[in-house]
């Protein structure tokens, strides 16, 4: 796997403006998924994962995002796909050690408390990684009448071939109803880089991604 490839994944990913539902990458296989709706938090959750083949995604990586690197990550519409990546996944039953200031009384009303066994199993996914210019699923889903103009935009887009959270038969129903309405099993695009933030940062994208912490190698 390239390390400009490894890098751009390795992020906090969002699929809403509120932040409700998000799914972060570390670099070392590890990281985090949350899930909050009705006031209340679902998941909050540890995930491992790992490549499954590190140079099928270089394979499939454009010629642009390899000279210059740079230039594909902040390619203006239309959108390019800069890889996809096949992964093993897998949510823990673990809670997110940096919430459990704010979780731990309802611990057993989230993860394992609302999840069959099911859902952490490993599963195997590809994820597609686009550069351009793209609004929230949860936007896009909700807001079609609304100009795009007043919606917040993102540099990065990562679509999921399934949802990373469980699916429709994994959730404990007779605890709570909330995925019913909610369906997280639909939320497969998330995004990242916020381009307003950027514009608002005294520098360009390419200033602001550079001075992103632990992320240098992508200029």
């Amino acid at each position: 796997m390239t390390t400009t490839i490894h890098q751009a994944l390795c992020r906090t990913w969002w699929w809403d403006t509120m932040e409700e539902h998000q799914i972060t990458f570390h670099k070392d296989g590890t990281g985090e998924i949350v899930s909050r709706a009705d006031f209340r938090i679902w998941i909050s959750a540890s995930i491992e994962w790992s490549y499954v083949n590190p140079s099928q995604a270089e394979e499939k990586l454009q010629q642009a995002a390899v000279e210059p690197a740079p230039r594909a990550f902040l390619s203006p519409t239309p959108s390019e796909t800069i890889a996809e990546i096949p992964i093993e996944f897998r949510i823990t039953k673990a809670h997110i050690p940096r919430l459990l200031e704010y979780t731990r009384e309802l611990s057993t009303m989230m993860n394992d408390g609302v999840l069959f066994d099911s859902a952490f199993q490993k599963r195997t996914l590809t994820l597609t990684l686009k550069t351009g210019e793209f609004i929230t699923q949860w936007h896009e889903e909700r807001y079609t009448d609304a100009p795009k103009a007043h919606k917040d935009k993102y540099r990065l887009t990562l679509l999921f071939s399934e949802s990373p959270y469980p699916g429709p038969d994994e959730w404990k129903y007779e605890v709570t109803i909330a995925p019913k309405e909610v369906r997280q099993w639909e939320m497969t695009r998330f995004c990242a880089v916020d381009i307003e933030s950027s514009r608002s940062s005294n520098g360009s994208h390419m200033d602001v991604l550079q001075r992103e912490e632990g992320y240098p190698s992508l200029l």
